[in-house]
């Protein structure tokens, strides 16, 4: 797990077109009236600011479980996670033997360029031992604000003695897409949540699962399952890396959302910042056959993702049916470091399902088999059903595929 964890489950940014003001109305002439008798009347010592923010919060709660206040802490994580960030090294951990050992140490991050590797043993942070400490009570002596050091012992294979490492926190772009080949000749694409770097992650992974020595890529399978959202405008540009440029992948429905009311797949989009364009795609992502796998667990844009590549027909979707979040989140800056978190729209697949509440059923619908929750889906001894009758799936559009261009040829 990385080094700080800043969760975002299910929220769909967006941005608001511009409200215009207009004159009071008698309800919120009367919302008025009570806090100045209460700011006149009331004999105990007031907190206005808390007053005003216990208002808005009851306000919000009457409308749905998605709008909310955020407070400045959690408006801030809320934008460094659609950012695709965390505060940190830039290393997988896990607690092993009375120290935190690296799993993963990517490249381009503080813990790398500080020479730390797979296999080194994290013994003291800032001087404390881990020793007798839960992996969450060692993450959290890591943790601290951007640029601040954080001073290592560090145990080597092969080294005789430990040696101290001072490495600088920054923020780290997560991990979040995932690749592999199965059996050879299918990509396997996971992508755990959308953020705003996703699209051109996934486009990185698209182009590593097509080696120059390996056999030609015949099939995908992209997993969504668990994918909680994140943002609309990720997913929209990860679609197209599957679908042809201007073909409808979400309509918005919602008095606020304007000339977006729309969006479209744009493998170029210079009306979008550059990191939210995909670039080029490699040319099997849009003609070879496709799975994608979805559960309760996908929702938001995820769906939004899913429902339009099983619309246009570019996609079968396997697994179970998805979570059914079809509202769209705006996040308004207050001025105080406080933001407002409202739901101001609910959206259309391209066919013009409204999935809120109802969620997408699978073209083909497999329980997932694992009682105790998924294991990890890139590790090869996971048993997984869904990705099971994928490959299946694919297989026999590869059979299908050959018997055509048999045909073809005996004519």
């Amino acid at each position: 797990m990385p080094w700080t964890s800043l969760v975002l489950v299910g929220m769909l940014a967006w941005p608001l077109a511009t409200v215009a003001a207009e004159p009071a109305s008698p309800a919120w002439q009367k919302v008025q009236r009570v806090f100045e008798e209460i700011r006149a009347r009331y004999p105990g010592r007031i907190d206005e600011d808390a007053l005003a923010n216990r208002a808005i919060q009851a306000m919000l709660q009457g409308l749905d479980q998605h709008s909310s206040l955020l407070d400045e802490q959690a408006n801030r994580a809320l934008r460094q996670d659609i950012r695709g960030t965390y505060v940190g090294l830039g290393v997988e951990v896990a607690l092993e033997r009375d120290a935190l050992t690296i799993k993963a140490s990517s490249e381009d991050t503080p813990a790398y360029q500080a020479g730390l590797r797979a296999g080194d043993r994290i013994t003291t942070l800032n001087g404390v031992s881990v020793a007798g400490l839960s992996l969450e009570q060692a993450l959290r002596l890591a943790q601290g604000e951007v640029d601040t050091y954080l001073s290592l012992t560090v145990l080597r294979a092969g080294e005789k003695s430990p040696r101290v490492v001072t490495v600088k926190r920054t923020l780290v772009p997560r991990a979040t897409v995932h690749e592999r080949r199965l059996e050879g000749d299918i990509a396997f694409l996971r992508i755990e949540r959308f953020q705003q770097a996703t699209p051109q992650l996934v486009v990185r992974a698209l182009k590593r699962l097509e080696e120059s020595d390996a056999p030609a890529l015949a099939g995908i399978v992209l997993d969504l399952r668990d994918n909680p959202g994140g943002s609309v405008r990720a997913a929209v540009a990860v679609a197209a890396a599957f679908l042809p440029d201007e073909t409808l992948v979400v309509s918005m429905d919602g008095p606020s959302i304007g000339s977006d009311s729309k969006l479209f797949a744009r493998s170029q989009d210079p009306s979008r910042p550059a990191r939210e364009s995909l670039g080029e795609v490699p040319h099997y992502a849009r003609s070879v056959p496709m799975v994608v796998l979805v559960d309760g667990g996908c929702a938001s844009a995820a769906e939004i993702l899913a429902g339009a590549l099983q619309d246009h027909g570019r996609a079968v979707l396997v697994g179970t049916r998805t979570y059914g979040k079809g509202s769209v989140q705006s996040v308004v800056s207050l001025g105080d470091g406080t933001a407002l978190k409202l739901t101001v729209a609910h959206y259309l697949t391209p066919n013009g399902r409204a999935i809120h509440g109802k969620g997408i059923e699978p073209d083909v619908r497999v329980e997932d088999g694992q009682d105790d929750g998924r294991n990890d889906p890139m590790d090869d001894d996971h048993v997984d059903p869904q990705r099971d009758e994928a490959l299946r799936i694919l297989e026999g559009s590869q059979l299908a595929a050959k018997s055509a261009a048999t045909a073809h040829g005996a004519r």
